[in-house]
């Protein structure tokens, strides 16, 4: 079967680093920083004011939220969504299918995938 190569649609004003690897089919909103050495899977959407620091690791298919900030050598698996205002602390790692609620710091892995994290530090619910 044939596979279909998706354009990625990035904002003239969204900063992104040259050594930022980018699959296919994502959306960088205005204002988004990609940081060095960050690698996007496919058909991720990455918001407005979003800060995705150096080594990032971003499945598929997740978003980002608004100002969410996930902080360097961060790991996040595919179907992840991450609530506007967030943070992820360096070197973590978030599993497959987690939600994080807006305004929600994570400051340790997320073992289950499928968790939904809330609150400051981010706690399981």
């Amino acid at each position: 079967m044939d596979r279909f190569n998706l354009p990625n649609l990035i904002h003239s004003k969204a900063l992104v680093s040259e050594s930022a690897k980018i699959s296919e089919a994502n959306f960088i909103g205005p204002f988004a920083n990609i940081g060095a050495k960050v690698k996007l899977g496919t058909g991720n959407i990455i918001n407005s004011f979003a800060n995705l620091e150096h080594d990032v690791k971003i499945g598929s298919f997740c978003q980002i939220g608004p100002g969410a900030q996930i902080c360097g050598k961060s790991e996040i698996e595919d179907e992840v969504f991450i609530g506007c205002n967030s943070t992820v602390i360096e070197k973590l790692k978030i599993r497959t299918k987690t939600i994080i609620g807006a305004g929600t710091v994570v400051l340790q892995d997320i073992q289950k995938p499928g968790s939904k994290i809330v609150g400051n530090p981010g706690r399981k619910i």
